[in-house]
């Protein structure tokens, strides 16, 4: 394999590792866009690394899910929140992560850019 090719092979390989970042944003939108709007109690909250995981209970068509509810902190315990429910999961509407994940996307392709006006 010739260097050109490894190089295009290369950008690819990065271009395509940054729209997995990108999608993700693009998904937890559409997943905010289109769950169904509820209210969730956070029963219980644990420490798994560095993140807080937290799971509760919620109405959906009149049944009661229990799961995972992201976005929720600890100081959301034994509280009722507005969530967004799909399925056996819940997020807590919000912008925060939708947009570090488009900047990290973003940073990988203008690094991958870099890298190919310096490599080729």
């Amino acid at each position: 394999m010739r260097q050109d090719q490894r190089s295009r092979l290369g950008l690819i390989l990065i271009h395509a590792f940054a729209l997995v970042f990108i999608f993700g944003g693009f998904y937890l939108i559409y997943w905010q866009r289109t769950g169904i709007p509820t209210n969730a109690t956070v029963t219980s909250c644990n420490k798994s690394g560095r993140a807080v995981v937290c799971r509760g209970s919620w109405f959906v068509d009149g049944h009661v899910k229990l799961g995972m509810i992201e976005n929720a902190h600890k100081s959301d315990l034994g509280k009722r929140i507005a969530v967004v429910a799909m399925g056996d999961r819940a997020l807590v509407p919000g912008w925060r992560l939708p947009i570090v994940l488009f900047c990290i996307g973003g940073g990988i392709i203008a690094l991958g850019w870099v890298w190919w006006v310096k490599e080729a």
